[in-house]
């Protein structure tokens, strides 16, 4: 929800950086707070097919980042994962 993101995130819904490892999720109870997990990023692989570069909100809807993809792959480690059907292939 707009609340579980600006509550992990700090930022408003439409403004989250596309970087999960950023953002600390809140302790498992029972556990004494000793646990660290950061949100899970996944990313369609059509992201790769898409262009040489990705713009993304870094935390404000009024600034964007550019970067390249390889660059983002590279530092992020995102979970690829197939969200989009392409059907112009099939």
């Amino acid at each position: 929800t707009t609340d579980e993101a600006w509550d992990v995130t700090g930022c408003a819904s439409g403004a989250v950086p596309p970087f999960g490892s950023l953002f600390v999720l809140p302790s498992e109870p029972g556990n004494g707070g000793n646990d660290v997990r950061t949100v899970h990023t996944f990313v369609d692989r059509s992201l790769q097919r898409q262009g040489d570069v990705i713009n993304f909100n870094c935390g404000l809807r009024t600034r964007s980042i550019q970067m390249d993809v390889s660059d983002y792959l590279d530092i992020e480690k995102p979970e690829l994962c197939d969200f989009i059907i392409d059907e112009s292939t099939s």
